[in-house]
C-alpha cells in the first residue's frame, strides 16, 4: 500500500457532512444549545480543513509555481461557474435577479459573497491563494505568516469578537466599510489566507509524537467550545466562523489526519465536493416534496430527520454524479 494521505480524503467527506450539519441544524428540535455547540463551534472545522488541504497540496513545502496557481485558479473558476449556473433558477425564484442595484449586487455576489449562501467559498479561496502567493513571493515565509495572522485578527473582530469593536466609533466605521465590500470578514482576505498558510506549513516534514497532538487536539477543541459558548453568552458574535482557538485546533486535527496513510480514494474527495455544491438544492427539494406529501412535520420540522434525509440524498446524488462521469469517460 502506497504511503499516501488517506486521512485527508476521508475527512473531506466528513467535512462535507459537517457543512450540511451547519445548514440543517440537526439538534435544533431537541436541544437548541447543543445544536449551537455542534453547528456553530465544532462543525466550523469543516471549511478551514478544505482550505488547509488546498494549501497542503498547492504550496507543498511552502513553495509553488505561477503555472500551478493558474491551473488551480482555472479549475476553481470553472467549478464556481458551473455552480452559479446550477443555482440561477433558485436565485430567480428568490428575487435575487430583480430590483434596484442589480448590477452592483451581481458583482458583489460573484466576486465576494457567492451567488448562493455556500458558494462564497469559491471566490474566497481563489482570492486567498493569490494573497498567499504574493505574500510568499514578496515577503518570504516568516513575514508571510505574520501578515496572515494579522489579517485573521482583523477578521476576528468583525466576526465572533465584533462586540468588542461595535462600541468604538472608529473601528465600527472601519468594519462597516469592510462589510459594505465583503458582507463578512469570513472572506478571501481575512479568513482564508491563514489556513492556506497552515496547510502549506504542515506539508513540510515534521516529527511530532502522536500523543502530544492528541492532547493538543483535546485541549484546543475543548477551549474552542468554551470560547464559543462565552462569546455567545455575552452576545459578542456578528457571525461565528472565526475563533482564536480554531487555529491550534486545526493544526492538531490536520496533523492527526496525516498519520492515517494508505492508498488514497480520490473519488471520495470528488464526492465530497459534489455534496458541498448540491446540498442546498437537496434542502430545497426535500422541503418541496414534504409540502406536496404533507409530511412537513416529519421531513422539515423535525430537524434530525431533515438532516438525515438531506444528507442521504446528497450523498446518493453525489455518488451517482461522480461515478456517472467516471463511467462516461
Amino acid at each position: 500500500m502506497r504511503n499516501e494521505y488517506r486521512g485527508i480524503d476521508y475527512f473531506r467527506f466528513v467535512s462535507a457532512i459537517l457543512v450540511i450539519t451547519i445548514h440543517t441544524s440537526p439538534l435544533l428540535s431537541y436541544q437548541p444549545y447543543a445544536d449551537f455547540i455542534l453547528t456553530r463551534i465544532i462543525a466550523r472545522v469543516a471549511v478551514p480543513f478544505f482550505l488547509m488541504t488546498t494549501g497542503f497540496f498547492l504550496f507543498k513545502n511552502l513553495e509553488t509555481t505561477l503555472e500551478k496557481m493558474k491551473v488551480f485558479t482555472k479549475k476553481m473558476a470553472v467549478l464556481y461557474g458551473i455552480s452559479i449556473v446550477i443555482y440561477l433558477p433558485v436565485n430567480w425564484y428568490m428575487g435575487d435577479l430583480h430590483g434596484k442595484g442589480l448590477g452592483k449586487r451581481i458583482v458583489e455576489d460573484i466576486f465576494f459573497q457567492g451567488t448562493m449562501y455556500h458558494l462564497w467559498y469559491f471566490p474566497a479561496t481563489i482570492l486567498g491563494v493569490w494573497v498567499v502567493y504574493f505574500l510568499l513571493k514578496r515577503l518570504g515565509k516568516r513575514r508571510m505568516f505574520i501578515v496572515g495572522g494579522a489579517l485573521y485578527v482583523i477578521g476576528l473582530f468583525g466576526d465572533s469578537y465584533y462586540g468588542l469593536t461595535e462600541g468604538i466609533p472608529l473601528l465600527k466605521n472601519m468594519y462597516q466599510f469592510i462589510f459594505s465590500l465583503f458582507g463578512y470578514t469570513r472572506n478571501g482576505l481575512f479568513y482564508v489566507p491563514v489556513f492556506i498558510m497552515l496547510g502549506a506549513w504542515l506539508s513540510e516534514e515534521k516529527t511530532v509524537k502522536k500523543w502530544k497532538i492528541v492532547t493538543g487536539m483535546a485541549v484546543s477543541l475543548g477551549g474552542m467550545i468554551a470560547e464559543g459558548v462565552i462569546l455567545h453568552t455575552f452576545d459578542m458574535q456578528r457571525h461565528d466562523s472565526m475563533y482564536i482557538l480554531l487555529l491550534p485546533c486545526m493544526v492538531c486535527l490536520f496533523q492527526l489526519l496525516l498519520f492515517w496513510k494508505g492508498k488514497r480514494n480520490r473519488h471520495l474527495g470528488k464526492v465530497a465536493l459534489c455534496i458541498y455544491v448540491i446540498h442546498p438544492l437537496v434542502i430545497i427539494g426535500v422541503r418541496g416534496v414534504a409540502k406536496v406529501l404533507h409530511l412537513e412535520n416529519l421531513f422539515v420540522e423535525n430537524s434530525l430527520c431533515n438532516f438525515l434525509i438531506v444528507t442521504l440524498v446528497s450523498i446518493a446524488a453525489s455518488i451517482c454524479i461522480t461515478y456517472g462521469k467516471k463511467e462516461k469517460r
